[in-house]
């Protein structure tokens, strides 16, 4: 966890170039090419896809939830099954994110649960 706070993503909002701890990201999501890191209170669009991203921020708290889709386990505040054997994370702003059933059993593993 706390090399998380030390690591920092560089993305773009409203035209200005924003640099963010990766600590503070909720998860990030790749959406017609174009990958967003989602804070509590912003959006932003980094210049990575999210294999990079992945590959940049292994061995922190950051998973993959489907995939195109990466999950910052610290801001999971709650888990609970959906449909099909799917997850449904609550995050601590309370935004909620499917997790396929693909990458479920992971989160699980490294949850705890």
């Amino acid at each position: 966890t706390l090399r998380i706070h030390d690591r920092r993503i560089v993305g773009k909002r409203d035209g200005a170039t924003v640099i963010v701890p990766a600590g503070d990201i909720l998860y990030f999501e790749s959406v017609d090419r174009h990958t967003f890191a989602y804070t509590a209170s912003n959006v932003l669009e980094v210049p990575f896809s999210i294999a990079d991203l992945a590959q940049r921020l292994e061995g922190s708290a950051f998973v993959y939830a489907a995939k195109g889709c990466l999950i910052n386990l610290c801001r999971v505040a709650s888990l609970r099954p959906y449909v099909g054997g799917r997850l449904l994370a609550l995050l601590d702003n309370g935004e909620e994110v499917v997790v396929s059933r693909k990458y479920a059993k992971d989160i699980k593993q490294r949850l705890d649960v």
